[in-house]
């Protein structure tokens, strides 16, 4: 992602359960829908202590913003620090709805269709008045 300013890992507990199950979060919860087609998966083979990891990692992402690290992490990356933050709030949120609705063990009724407009008009409110929404949001 070439205008990546921002790179975050975390090892939150709902993410990696998710990628266990090879399939992105978005059983129904708006919080998914800003990761539709967003998410990319690749196999955790330790820490990232040479250029050759990075790398893979990158090849891995592609033109994705998250990367999952089946049995870590997530990885996101963004244009700012603010603007990480809040994408990985909002991925943990998705992921562990994912794994609440999935632990009822009950047929899933999936009540949210993700529409092309939708994840448009999604990516679009990430500007309020020209300014980039996260920036609003975190201000002091």
């Amino acid at each position: 992602m070439p205008q990546a300013r921002c790179v975050s890992n975390t090892h939150m507990p709902h993410g990696p359960l998710s990628a266990a199950r090879r399939s992105a979060p978005g059983h129904g919860g708006t919080e998914a829908l800003g990761f539709h087609d967003d998410i990319a998966y690749v196999d955790y083979q330790g820490l990232a202590l040479d250029y050759a990891e990075g790398e893979r990692l990158a090849r891995a992402l592609g033109d994705k913003s998250v990367l999952i690290l089946r049995n870590h992490g997530v990885l996101v990356t963004a244009r700012s620090a603010a603007q990480a933050f809040e994408r990985l709030y909002f991925l943990e949120r998705a992921c562990q709805a994912q794994v609440l609705a999935l632990s009822t063990g009950r047929k899933l009724r999936i009540f949210l269709i993700f529409r092309a407009g939708d994840c448009r008009q999604f990516r679009a409110g990430e500007s309020v008045g020209g300014e980039e929404r996260t920036s609003c949001t975190f201000r002091l």
